[in-house]
């Protein structure tokens, strides 16, 4: 009677359990609700071939209500789930309610879906080359120049792609550069930003850029302001504090190397011989600089203006030729009878000038037998201690050296 009690005591138990097991894990008519399943999006590439671009719905989640086996549906994660839309079936911008399969779980049915298909936005899709803008802020300092007009990007244009409506938007990729500082050149890269006409940035989040960055290479150099000068040799009667000198342009605005700089005060374009010039001129001197020296004004040439204010000019015959240092045991005949020069000194002199106060030699050192052109030599009187012949003209003699007396 016993031993019968404690069965039935321990079949009622086992029922129990089996009862509990059922019910809590088998339970066939168990249902789940499963929150925030992102839809998976497959045919980007084919709505890009036709020109097309998804601009929103792309971050739709969806929330499943599933039914099974207590068991199972325990075991499910949102990551276990997936759901899949084809946007291949898209063939044209607007917006589009499309429908998305589940793929199926062992042992697990769809009771209910929300919501039931996703809503996307689709745009025309344009691709357009956008001129690359670099944005100065600040500047160098003092003395030294930046060569902004020679800079070097290593893309001049950005090609974007993205929604008609944005791109449109779009006008320049534009990077900032702060020359705050800055004494030596440099090559660095700078992230763009893409901007509209007024160069305010757009928003770009569904705008794709070939290159992020933009390399610039820049020159930077040491700069100064050197004057332009003319070496003058003095002659004629003139000497550089009686001749006027005007040299446009004045001065030369050069760049370079601080060595090369340090040592360039001004720049000599040439010399001129007072003697040769015999009245006011102009005369063009082109502008060299040594290696590696940069013309910043762009001007090639200098005009030099050259005049005598206060200085006169007069004519003489001369008449009278002396012969000097004749070879001994030779003759000199001049054959040249007269000739005329110009005398140029400080007009009072000048007008008391005659021939009286001029003497004219003709050098034979070194002289061999025949007929030759020698030089003249020209002695002034003390009286006009600033007067000079100008050599403008042909100051020459001819003249017959013969062995002894000279007759032949």
């Amino acid at each position: 009677m016993k031993n019968k009690f404690l069965t039935a005591i321990l079949s009622l138990f086992i029922a129990i359990v089996l009862w509990n097991y059922i019910v809590t894990v088998v339970s066939p008519g168990w249902e789940d609700t499963y929150y925030n399943i992102p839809v998976v999006l497959r045919g980007e590439s084919i709505l890009e071939e036709r020109g097309l671009i998804l601009v929103s719905g792309q971050d739709t989640t969806v929330d499943l209500e599933l039914s099974g086996n207590r068991q199972d549906l325990i075991k499910i994660k949102n990551s276990d789930i997936t759901l899949i839309a084809d946007l291949s079936r898209i063939y044209e911008a607007g917006t589009h309610a499309l429908e998305y399969e589940i793929l199926p779980i062992n042992g697990v049915s769809v009771k209910s879906r929300n919501p039931s298909r996703i809503t996307l936005r689709v745009a025309n899709r344009k691709t357009e080359k956008i001129p690359v803008t670099v944005n100065y802020l600040g500047a160098v300092p003092e003395g030294f120049i930046s060569d902004k007009g020679a800079s070097v990007l290593d893309y001049e244009f950005v090609t974007v792609s993205g929604p008609e409506d944005v791109v449109g938007q779009i006008r320049q990729a534009v990077i900032d550069v702060d020359l705050t500082g800055r004494t030596e050149s440099f090559i660095e890269s700078y992230r763009i930003t893409l901007c509209d006409e007024e160069g305010e940035p757009v928003d770009v989040s569904m705008v794709t850029a070939n290159v992020a960055e933009v390399r610039l290479e820049m020159k930077i150099e040491c700069f100064k302001t050197i004057p332009l000068v003319l070496n003058v040799v003095d002659g004629g009667g003139a000497t550089a504090e009686t001749t006027k000198l005007e040299i446009e342009p004045a001065e030369l605005a050069i760049s370079g190397s601080s060595a090369a700089l340090e040592l360039l005060e001004q720049l000599d374009l040439g010399t001129v011989n007072l003697a040769t010039i015999t009245e006011a001129t102009e005369r063009v001197f082109d502008i060299e600089l040594p290696v590696g020296v940069t013309n910043r004004t762009g001007i090639s040439q200098a005009t030099v203006k050259i005049s005598f204010p206060g200085l006169s000019t007069k004519e003489l015959l001369i008449t009278e030729f002396v012969p000097i240092n004749v070879p001994e045991g030779m003759t000199a005949d001049i054959l040249t009878k007269e000739m005329k020069l110009v005398f140029r000194g400080p007009a009072p002199e000048v007008s008391g000038l005659s021939a009286a106060d001029v003497r004219v030699m003709v050098d034979f050192t070194g002289a061999q037998a025949g007929t030759s052109t020698y030089e003249l030599t020209l002695s002034l009187s003390s009286r006009v201690p600033n007067v000079g012949v100008l050599s403008g003209g042909d100051n020459r003699v001819s003249a017959t050296v013969v062995p002894g007396n000279g007759k032949k």
